[in-house]
């Protein structure tokens, strides 16, 4: 499994079971492809009624948002997000990261109102991918934008989550979420007490479905449950988990969330949805560049004085290589084999696909820019 403790090993994996998904939806065995995925797995003694998609999506990819809370609670008790005004810059730059696109689809989407669900699905970053990125193609860049790329892309996940959360949760259950709050307090207490693993699981799971059951969308209790996790167990939490989410559960999600078929793609391409989505890489290096600018600004001399505007620049451009959260809005705004689902999703994929274009030649050409200076600067020095 150590390869999977690489991002941009995992990213790879995910990238090849996308493209297998979308093969095997555009072949002769499309047919198996939509029965695989509406295949019913119901547990009539919980009341829960899932097709294999939907424990994937409510279920599997939990885990994903299991280690994104991980990846947060570090950055917010030893990482970027510790110190209060280094987390201006990246804050306001996920803000506007998600503003941004996020207007620019209500603005194209405005005579269908129909579509209006779905201006959440090009607001997201996907962390994996961007770092995979940055670490083939930014070798020359400062370590502290790489610090600012995981902190605005990991604050840029926290609003995913809210919006996840207030907009796509069904009718709100009280009862079974104040059992899942209680259940979560008794979570945390165990495993700051060191706790037997199997128990802590078996509790987290009551967790999931108690916060499924409740009307909230279930990845919120993997984020809450990673808080709760204590300082000292954080690395190994996230060193023993980290490769089976990238081996099992963002492989298998990406193999179904891009099985689109393109015999309806016409209509697809037609629909505003398409171009609201496709501006995701414009609307996002918009945003993240000025709520960086902004934050500079407010901070002057207390701002990071090792990333320069350029740098600032180049790093936005990985704001829009969203995938994982981008594909599970989609899911979750449009009913499946609509014309919307797949609009959103092929624009999904393709915008990805500029943003990581776009971001690999935007660091490769800083990168040699530095390196040229190095020698200059080693020389100034003799």
């Amino acid at each position: 499994m150590k390869f999977f403790r690489v991002e941009k090993n995992t990213a790879l994996v995910v990238l090849a079971a996308a493209f297998i998904g979308f093969c095997l939806a555009n072949s002769s065995l499309a047919g198996w492809m939509v029965n695989l995925a509406s295949l019913p797995l119901p547990v009539a003694s919980l009341n829960l009624n899932l097709s294999l998609q939907g424990w994937i999506e409510d279920f599997v990819l939990v885990g994903f948002f299991f280690l994104v809370g991980l990846e947060l609670k570090h950055e917010l008790v030893a990482g970027s997000l510790k110190n209060p005004a280094r987390l201006l810059v990246p804050s306001l730059a996920a803000i506007l990261g998600v503003a941004v696109p996020a207007l620019t689809y209500i603005a194209l989407t405005a005579g269908h109102p129909e579509l209006f669900r779905g201006w959440p699905i090009p607001t997201a970053t996907d962390v994996t991918f961007s770092l995979a990125v940055f670490l083939i193609f930014g070798s020359r860049m400062p370590k502290s934008a790489r610090t600012f790329l995981l902190a605005f892309a990991i604050i840029d996940d926290m609003l995913a989550i809210l919006i996840i959360a207030v907009f796509f949760g069904g009718s709100l259950n009280p009862v079974f979420l104040a059992s899942a709050a209680f259940l979560a307090l008794g979570f945390w207490y165990l495993a700051k007490i060191g706790a037997n693993a199997w128990i802590l699981v078996a509790l987290g799971l009551c967790v999931w479905y108690l916060t499924l059951e409740g009307g909230i969308h279930p990845t919120i209790a993997g984020v809450a449950l990673a808080l709760l996790i204590p300082k000292d167990k954080l690395a190994r939490t996230t060193e023993l988990l980290h490769p089976w989410i990238g081996a099992l559960v963002l492989p298998v999600f990406a193999f179904f969330a891009a099985a689109i078929p393109l015999a309806g793609i016409a209509s697809a391409l037609a629909s505003p949805i398409f171009l609201a989505v496709m501006l995701r890489p414009l609307g996002k290096i918009i945003g993240v560049f000025s709520g960086a600018m902004i934050g500079v600004r407010v901070l002057g001399t207390r701002a990071d004085q090792t990333v320069s505007k350029v740098d600032y620049l180049v790093t936005s451009t990985m704001g829009g290589i969203g995938f994982t959260v981008a594909l599970l809005v989609s899911s979750l705004s449009f009913p499946p084999g609509s014309t919307e689902r797949n609009s959103a999703a092929i624009a999904t994929l393709f915008s990805a696909l500029v943003s990581m274009g776009i971001a690999a030649v935007a660091l490769r050409l800083r990168s040699q820019h530095l390196a040229r200076q190095t020698p200059v600067s080693n020389q100034g020095l003799d």
